[in-house]
C-alpha cells in the first residue's frame, strides 16, 4: 500500500478569546484524572504495592490524604476517591467521605462519578479513529453529512441574521470554532436546545433553529459541537454512538464501568450525588437534567447528552496488559507512514471555563 501523502498546512490566525463567567462549582478533587489515563493504566494491573516501591513518597501521600480530609471537613466536597499509579502499579488509593450527604453511604474505591465534559476526549478519539479509516477529512463541510445545517444562519444582532461566510467543518467542531453555543448559555437554556428527553433529530433541529453566534472559524466558543460530533460518528460508522464506543474503545480498554446511564442496582448503589457550593456555605445538590442518570435517555441510538460515568477504581482483575485493537481495514500502520514535518499552527487564544470543584459527583469543566 502506498503511504498517504501528508501536506503541511499554513499557520492559521489566532482567534479572539471568548469572555464569560467561569464555573463556580467545586468538583471532587480525586476524580480529575479518572477518565482515560487513570483507568487505562490501572487496568494493566490491580496490584497494590508499597508507595516507595514505585518511587512515591509515603509522607507526601499522607499530606494528600490530610488535604482531602480537610476539604471534606470544611464542606467543600462531600467525598473523594484519589489514586496514584506509577510503573503499572497502584501505590496510593484512598476513598474518603460519602457518596451522598443524606444517605451517608461511604465513598468507595468503586464509586461512580459523572464526568461531563471529560467525555469530549472519548468522542474525539472516536472521531479520529474514523478519520484514520478515511471516512471524512477534517475540512469536510458538516452539511455534507447532516443536510439540516445547510439552513443554519448567523443570528448576529437583531434583524441582522445572515448566511454563514462558509459552512461549519469537522475541524471547527473539534476546535470549538463552529459558531455554536453551549447548553448553559442564556439563549440555549431559553430555547431548550438540549435535553436528555430529546432525540438527536430534535437536538439538531434546535441548533439550526437558534442559529450560529458568529461565522465559523472566527472565534473560539466552548459549545455543543462535541454532541454534533457524536452524531457524525453514528453517520460515519453506521452504528449508534454508544455501540461504537463500547465495541471500539470502552470494551477493548476494559472500561467496564463507563456507560451512559447507571441502570443496574449495583451501578445505582455506587453512583455519587453531584453537589455545588450553597450560597450560605456548605453544599447543595445540583440537578442539571430532567432525565436522571439512572434512566436511559430518549433515544440511545441518537445520543443527545455525551455523558458517561467512570469509576476511579480498578476494574480489571488481572495483570494482563491492555492490548491495542488491530488496525481497521485500510489503515496505514504507524511504522510505514512517511515521515513529515508540518508547519506549526497558531492555537486559538481562549478563556475556556476552568473546572472548580463540584462535589462527590465530579463535574470538571462544562458540558
Amino acid at each position: 500500500m502506498t503511504p498517504p501523502t501528508i501536506t503541511a498546512e499554513p499557520p492559521r490566525p489566532a482567534l479572539p478569546a471568548q469572555r464569560g463567567s467561569r464555573l463556580q462549582r467545586r468538583a471532587t478533587i480525586g476524580a480529575i484524572a479518572a477518565l482515560l489515563g487513570a483507568t487505562a493504566v490501572a487496568q494493566q494491573s490491580t496490584a497494590r504495592v508499597a508507595p516507595e516501591s514505585v518511587g512515591l513518597s509515603p509522607a507526601r501521600l499522607t499530606e494528600a490524604t490530610e488535604l482531602l480530609k480537610r476539604e471534606i471537613a470544611q464542606q467543600h466536597i462531600a467525598g473523594a476517591v484519589a489514586a496514584v499509579a506509577r510503573r503499572g502499579r497502584v501505590g496510593y488509593l484512598e476513598a474518603l467521605g460519602v457518596q451522598d450527604l443524606e444517605t451517608r453511604v461511604p465513598m468507595r474505591e468503586r464509586s461512580l462519578f459523572r464526568i461531563y465534559s471529560m467525555t469530549k476526549s472519548i468522542t474525539a478519539v472516536a472521531v479520529m479513529m474514523l478519520h484514520e479509516q478515511k471516512r471524512f477529512t477534517l475540512d469536510d463541510p458538516i452539511p455534507t453529512f447532516i443536510p439540516e445545517f445547510r439552513d443554519i444562519r448567523v443570528i448576529g444582532e437583531p434583524g441582522e441574521a445572515h448566511a454563514p461566510a462558509r459552512p461549519i467543518t469537522v475541524r471547527d467542531l473539534l476546535m470549538h470554532t463552529s459558531g455554536l453555543n453551549h447548553r448553559t448559555s442564556e439563549i440555549y437554556r431559553r430555547e431548550q436546545v438540549r435535553s436528555r428527553t430529546s432525540t438527536m433529530a430534535q437536538f439538531i433541529a434546535n441548533l439550526v433553529r437558534v442559529g450560529l453566534m458568529e461565522d465559523p472559524g472566527t472565534r473560539y466558543r466552548y459549545s455543543e459541537a462535541t454532541t454534533v460530533l457524536g452524531r457524525l460518528v453514528e453517520i460515519w460508522s453506521g452504528q449508534p454512538f454508544d455501540v461504537f464506543l463500547e465495541t471500539r474503545i470502552l470494551g477493548p480498554l476494559k472500561m467496564h464501568d463507563t456507560m451512559f446511564a447507571a441502570l443496574t442496582a449495583d451501578q445505582r448503589a455506587r453512583l455519587t450525588t453531584v453537589y455545588g457550593a450553597a450560597p450560605g456555605g456548605g453544599l447543595t445538590k445540583v440537578e442539571t437534567e430532567t432525565v436522571p442518570f439512572t434512566e436511559r435517555n430518549a433515544k440511545t441510538s441518537g445520543i443527545v447528552l455525551v455523558v458517561v460515568m467512570v469509576v476511579l477504581a480498578l476494574t480489571h482483575d488481572g495483570a494482563e496488559p491492555v492490548r491495542r485493537p488491530p488496525p481497521a481495514p485500510g489503515r496505514v500502520p504507524r511504522s510505514s507512514r512517511r515521515p513529515h514535518s508540518a508547519a506549526p499552527r497558531a492555537r486559538p487564544k481562549s478563556s475556556r471555563p476552568v473546572a472548580r470543584s463540584s462535589s462527590s459527583g465530579v463535574k470538571t469543566g462544562s458540558t
